[in-house]
């Protein structure tokens, strides 16, 4: 009888050093820092991230970690949550395509509030453990995913959350393999959440990846103390694959070239703050707009033609699609955000505001949007998109995009995502001088020379 996966992906994570990286995976994990630190900057504003910071900080404790911008330092698990929630707050963190996965908003929060927490951690230490973290996050993701034509999961990225930021937890911690694997099994305990939220457009979308990574953190510090947790988390009769996706996963997928391979080099960035599934409609309509001057009043109507899981999560239901209620509503909407490209030639955090989504002009170009599944769209990723944009004298233009900005195939440089940075430092709840934005790019940019990485979160607090 075979041993549980679980054993393996522990081993994978204890053994492996940052020599065993590959550069390509390294430079990957360098650009989901700075860009996850982008996220949580621009997250500070963000409604209901202050309600969560300011509910932590009543709760006290010891000052082992940054809160992003807050300039407080909360006990790690805490201080983690807060950190995440307002990374994933925009919608405009990192995710895997094929995987379905938002992997950074778990593992650099976790990281950093244990940086400090332990102190001195390296910038090849904080690397090697993101990189790890996010590789056996998206291993169960995509092991799930491989056989997802026989059933749709209602599962999300923050249900999986747990299980990323106990391995980077875990690994700077420097747990042996029997404590890792500990370490996940705790993390299973707490692994929960459906797409609901999304569906209702709550807030909650934002908190449950913090509340995921918190506990997957704390998960860590137990099993590091002696708690047990589940020994066949994944793969026993009531473990990951069997209570949460009926049976349906692919083994191979799961353990493949283990080690050698690490899926993290796969991550997408994002230039647009809201769901991945709407960006390849966003790049498609901005290069017709922009390549032919069109103008929203000559626009008649748009045709988005997407796949099947694209449809499900931006464009169902139609009527609040194409009128959000809400923020999360509007970040979830192609509708919505092809009118916004179309309007404002481009798509960014000051579009998604209370009065953003109830702008008139906006809201009728987004009543002419018309989104349909096509059977014919199936790749690797959110994409392929095709858009098809017919003006008031009946001319049609039309756009197909296979890989949006930000895809592995269509990689956006370090340097994008250094602006990026810049760009969300601006939208911060307090101020980030010029020069300490610089700084903390450079620090990113250079990161293996760097001997302790927590310098990054006291600079930006």
């Amino acid at each position: 009888m075979q041993s549980d996966a679980v054993f393996d992906l522990a081993e994978n994570v204890v053994a492996t050093n940052y020599s065993d990286i590959p550069g390509e995976a390294v430079a990957v994990s360098r650009k989901c820092v700075i860009d996850t630190l982008a996220a949580m900057l621009a997250g500070t504003s963000a409604p209901g991230c202050e309600v969560v910071s300011n509910l932590a900080r009543e709760w006290g404790g010891r000052e082992e970690s940054t809160v992003i911008a807050h300039g407080c330092r909360l006990p790690a698990p805490n201080a983690a949550m807060v950190n995440a929630t307002m990374a994933r707050a925009w919608d405009f963190d990192d995710c895997h395509e094929e995987a379905h996965d938002h992997p950074s908003v778990a593992t650099v929060p976790t990281a950093f509030a244990m940086a400090e927490k332990i102190g001195k951690v390296s910038g090849k230490d904080l690397m090697t453990a993101i990189t790890l973290g996010a590789d056996l996050v998206l291993r169960l993701r995509l092991a799930s995913w491989a056989k997802s034509a026989q059933r749709h999961s209602p599962w999300t990225t923050a249900t999986y959350a747990p299980f990323a930021a106990a391995a980077v937890a875990g690994k700077l911690l420097g747990l042996d393999r029997g404590r890792m694997v500990n370490t996940i099994g705790l993390a299973f305990t707490e692994a929960s959440n459906t797409n609901q939220c999304q569906q209702d457009g709550s807030l909650a979308i934002r908190v449950h990846h913090g509340m995921a990574v918190k506990a997957g953190l704390v998960a860590a510090l137990l099993a590091e103390r002696g708690i047990t947790g589940p020994q066949n988390a994944l793969e026993g009769k009531l473990g990951l694959f069997q209570a949460y996706e009926g049976g349906i996963y692919d083994r191979r997928r799961l353990l493949a070239d283990l080690g050698r391979r690490f899926e993290s080099a796969n991550i997408s960035v994002k230039p647009y703050p809201c769901c991945k599934f709407t960006h390849a409609a966003i790049d498609a309509t901005l290069k017709i707009v922009c390549q032919h001057d069109i103008r929203p009043d000559l626009v008649e109507e748009v045709r988005v033609r997407v796949c099947r899981d694209c449809y499900s999560a931006v464009c169902e239901p139609p009527g609040r699609k194409q009128r959000p209620d809400t923020i999360v509503d509007a970040q979830f909407s192609i509708p919505y955000t092809v009118a916004t490209a179309i309007v404002k030639r481009g798509v960014f955090l000051g579009d998604f505001t209370p009065r953003s989504i109830s702008d008139p002009v906006i809201l009728e170009v987004a009543a002419r949007v018309r989104p349909a599944i096509d059977p014919d769209l199936n790749g690797a990723g959110m994409g392929p998109c095709v858009v098809e944009v017919t003006t008031g004298h009946r001319k049609t233009y039309s756009q197909r995009v296979d890989y949006v900005i930000g895809h592995p195939r269509n990689p956006m440089s370090m340097e994008q995502c250094a602006e990026k940075f810049r760009e969300c430092a601006a939208h911060s709840i307090k101020p980030v001088q010029a020069d300490t934005v610089e700084e903390v790019i450079r620090m990113v940019a250079h990161l293996e020379d760097v001997e302790d990485a927590g310098r990054i979160m006291r600079l930006l607090a």
